[in-house]
């Protein structure tokens, strides 16, 4: 069994972050999307609405958008550790990061 990380601050959840999580339950046979706390940065969410954010959004998407593989575990958490501590912890062997263009 094959688990991935999908760690980032979500701060907020986008489009872009459930595509990359959508195509991650492809991939793999449980996804961990991790809400990574940062104690230098002050988010605009707290960090227990961004996991309820990121549930909500992945559950009530329209049937249209929604192709999620539902027979791979989706686990929505936070951590104010180190992403490597909890991939160790679950057992993950895969970090999953999207990229985005600036300017």
């Amino acid at each position: 069994m094959t688990i991935a990380v999908c760690p980032g601050s979500y701060d907020p959840v986008t489009a872009g972050h459930l595509d990359v999580i959508q195509r991650c339950t492809h991939l793999f046979d449980e996804v961990h999307v991790l809400v990574a706390v940062n104690a230098a940065k002050t988010p605009l969410f707290p960090e227990s609405e961004r996991v309820k954010i990121i549930q909500e959004a992945i559950n009530n998407l329209p049937q249209a958008q929604n192709s999620f593989n539902r027979n791979c575990k989706i686990v929505v958490t936070s951590t104010a550790g180190l992403i490597t501590d909890y991939c160790t912890k679950v057992g993950a062997t895969v970090i999953v990061k999207g990229l985005r263009q600036n300017g």
